[in-house]
């Protein structure tokens, strides 16, 4: 009788708890409902490595790039001295603004030779198709893939080889180098998660830059730098990680939930997830509201820039974890930006294309007078213009009414402007 009523107050209480946070998770259902979009178009079914991702993980691991394991970079061994040296300075080159190449310096060239042998291999077998499939699996709280670390990190290097091949005027394969990464990039476009998503657009958004410093260029590469399969790939991330989160069917393996989530819970808590379950329920329901105004932000594909942020006040930002007892929740509130931003470098890269391709038509034509800008942009609240600074440099950057704008993407300072020099820039 005694635990009968010990344990009766707990049972009331939980119950309570059970009550209200099915209730809570009925109302996020709900408000989220309008939001969650068609039936994803694209085969959501979990997929393999292909044979052609199986020989590009053996290739990089030579040079300390892992594809399939924990880990997406190796640091401890030789091996990845060169290249972190090679992508380093891939970096660099792609946060400066001018057009012209910076010199080479030896030790990063020496760099870059230790890793082209490998780079060249990787070349070859991604042109000659087809496309690399990398793993993708559901876990308990949605898609995940592995490694997206090492696989930026190798379209950073074939960009950093693609620079040494530009500056030793061996244009065929820097163009080739620039083929494989974007090719690269579409394939982790195939990935099913939010993260995966982020990664696709950061590595578009260094091709995209890359590709200013790369000529000449092919006219069909104008056509790649289109915003819209990002947008629609990041949307569908966010709908997909939602609903999971919002399935009851798929909370029933705590354990396994919280460890997809990187959880540092102990063991007893999945155990006790009868218990505990309530509390995870509210939880999930909270990671998924406070990101509707992100999903509601990139369900408009004109709303860009100015618009972007005023429709984002409210939401958290993303360094504001929801912590709680299971797992750090995210709030996506700047992927909207973060899109913005790509979006606004392709179109900076396209607009470049084209001028370099009225100045290398008219060699005779009169620096900068002859080039105008309208000013329009695809980003409401965005314009370009063209800033003459003096007679031998022309600037090209996208601005709001608040001045330059992005004058850095993702806190790396890579502007939306570039230098145009009539010859070659001075050397210091």
């Amino acid at each position: 009788m005694l635990p009968l009523i010990v344990a009766s107050p707990l049972l009331v209480f939980w119950g309570l708890a059970e009550w209200s946070s099915r209730r809570e998770l009925a109302r996020v259902r709900a408000a989220f409902a309008p939001h969650a979009g068609p039936v994803a178009t694209r085969d959501m079914r979990e997929q393999s490595v292909n044979d052609i991702a199986r020989q590009l993980a053996a290739i990089v691991a030579r040079i300390g790039i892992t594809m399939e394991g924990e880990r997406g970079l190796a640091r401890n061994d030789p091996k990845s001295k060169a290249r972190e040296l090679a992508r380093r300075t891939a970096r660099e080159e792609l946060d400066r603004t001018g057009l012209d190449l910076a010199p080479s310096d030896p030790e990063a060239r020496a760099a870059i030779d230790v890793v082209a042998p490998t780079l060249a291999e990787v070349r070859a077998l991604v042109l000659a198709g087809p496309p690399p499939r990398w793993r993708s699996a559901r876990g308990a709280t949605g898609w995940y893939e592995m490694d997206l670390g090492g696989k930026l990190a190798l379209v950073d290097l074939l960009l950093g080889d693609a620079f040494e091949r530009q500056r030793d005027a061996d244009a065929t394969t820097a163009l080739a180098d620039l083929d494989a990464a974007w090719l690269l990039v579409e394939s982790l476009r195939e990935c099913r998660s939010v993260y995966g998503a982020l990664i696709a657009r950061a590595a578009a958004s260094h091709v995209a830059v890359a590709a200013r410093k790369v000529t000449p260029l092919p006219p069909e590469w104008d056509a790649r730098f289109d915003i819209e399969p990002f947008r629609v790939d990041m949307l569908e991330a966010l709908r997909s990680e939602a609903l999971d989160s919002l399935d009851a069917a798929r909370l029933a393996d705590m354990q396994a939930f919280m460890q997809d989530r990187n959880s540092e819970a102990p063991p007893w808590m999945a155990r006790m997830g009868l218990v505990l379950k309530p509390t995870f329920r509210k939880q999930l329901a909270r990671q998924v509201e406070v990101n509707i105004p992100v999903i509601a932000t990139l369900e408009d594909p004109s709303r860009c820039g100015p618009a972007t942020l005023a429709a984002l006040r409210a939401a958290p930002r993303e360094d504001a974890a929801l912590d709680g007892i299971f797992f750090s929740g995210t709030p996506y509130a700047s992927v909207p930006r973060r899109l913005d931003a790509t979006r606004v470098q392709f179109e900076l890269t396209r607009r470049l294309i084209a001028l370099r391709a009225r100045r290398d038509a008219d060699p005779e034509h009169r620096w900068p007078e002859d080039f105008e800008d309208d000013g329009s942009s695809s980003c409401p609240g965005v314009r370009f213009r063209l800033v003459s600074r003096g007679a031998e440099l022309l600037v090209l950057e996208a601005e709001s009414q608040d001045g330059p704008w992005w004058e850095g993407e993702d806190s790396k300072q890579r502007p939306a402007r570039v230098e145009i020099w009539r010859a070659a820039k001075p050397q210091p």
